[in-house]
């Protein structure tokens, strides 16, 4: 239901009937309000168009072979071991390493004229 409502952008006209409860975990919601199920829902949306996102850009060969994240059979571990390779390599040619890591999270804090400087400062 949730592919066919995303494909033609509304409800299907005889949905399969299916009787599904999700269990309110947070304290003092009301199992019987809409609301509280909202991130149940999301969540299982959210799988879907990842999903159908991920098999599009591989269908597509859109994803660089360098990419770690969304692949299947790639890891965290895999992409360390590819940055601490790179480095050995460039440390044996004697050629000089620089490596800036970035949290995503603090970068939404940044504006436009902060990203704007700090790339300036980069580039001396």
């Amino acid at each position: 239901m949730c592919n066919a409502t995303l494909r033609e952008d509304c409800l299907p006209a005889s949905p399969k009937v299916a009787f599904v409860t999700p269990i309110v975990k947070q304290p003092g919601l009301d199992p019987d309000e809409p609301e509280s199920h909202r991130p149940f829902i999301l969540k299982v949306i959210e799988g879907i168009v990842a999903n159908q996102i991920k098999v599009y850009l591989a269908e597509q060969s859109l994803m660089p072979p360098v990419q770690s994240a969304y692949h299947q059979g790639h890891s965290t571990e895999k992409a360390l071991l590819e940055v601490i390779s790179d480095i050995t390599d460039t440390a044996d040619c004697q050629k000089v390493t620089f490596l800036v890591l970035l949290d995503m999270n603090a970068c939404r804090l940044l504006t436009v004229y902060k990203m704007r400087f700090l790339l300036h400062r980069l580039e001396v």
